[in-house]
Order: structure tokens, then sequence, then C-alpha cells
């Protein structure tokens, strides 16, 4: 009887603990909307898409940020967005758009080209939930 006490209380302890521990999230980046094959490559016109998958469901108001980090470091894009989930949800959503190039109503944008040029490498993601780093994510941009 003494040894079955002991293992409840030890199942009770890792059971807590486990509950304490930070959730793991997964995210699916991808150029193609609602797309469920996660892709490390991308091309440095369009959007990407990231598809958050959170250990749990979640609910109530919670606080989303994405940092989207240029292979030289810099932060290109970020956003901080309040969301409510009701009902409980175990997903979220944050993207990135490229700045458009020219079309034939423009002349081409020469600065913006040669922005673009800095675009190829190994870009950063990093999503924050709540002040917590919840992931980070690597993935290649190629402007061809």
């Amino acid at each position: 009887m003494r040894y079955r006490f002991l293992a409840l209380l030890l199942f009770c302890t890792v059971a807590r603990a486990t509950d304490q521990l930070p959730f793991r999230a997964s995210i699916v980046l991808t150029a193609v909307e609602n797309d469920v094959e996660s892709q490390d490559d991308f091309t440095c016109y369009g959007k990407i898409h990231g598809y958050i998958r959170l250990a749990r469901r979640e609910s109530n108001a919670h606080v989303l940020e994405s940092r989207w980090i240029s292979p030289h470091g810099k932060v290109v894009a970020d956003s901080r967005t309040s969301i409510d989930f009701k009902p409980a949800r175990s997903t979220a959503y944050v993207w990135f758009a490229f700045p458009e190039s020219a079309n034939l109503l423009r002349a081409p944008d020469s600065e913006l080209e040669q922005d673009r040029l800095t675009f190829n490498g190994l870009w950063h993601l990093e999503v924050v939930w709540d002040g917590q780093v919840l992931l980070k994510k690597e993935f290649n941009v190629h402007c061809p």
C-alpha cells in the first residue's frame, strides 16, 4: 500500500510539473494561403503565411506578436495583435508581405529593388505569446 501511495504521489508531482512547463508550439510557413505543407525556402515576392499550432486549446484574451528579421539582423516587420479566443482555439496566424515591385503603371523603384537584394539569405521569425517567446523559426529567402 505504501508503494502505491508513493507511486501516486510521484505521478501527481510529475503531472503538475508538466503543466507548469512552457508549452510548445509549431508553425507552418508557406507562400500558399491555407496550405499545410511547410516551406523553408521563399522568393522575395508576395506573402509568407505562418500558421501557428498551439500546444493546447487557448481561450480568452491574449497578445500575439511577430518579428520578421532579415539576414542582416534588421527587424523588417513586427506586429502586435490582441486576440480573444472565444470559443477556445489551438491555432493562430501571422504573415509577412514583401514590398510590391513596380508594375506597368509605375516606374521601377530603384531603391526598393536595391533593398530587395538585401533580402537574400537566412531570415528569422520570432513569435511571442503574452510577452513570452513562443517559438523561433529560420527560413531562406532568394531573390531572382
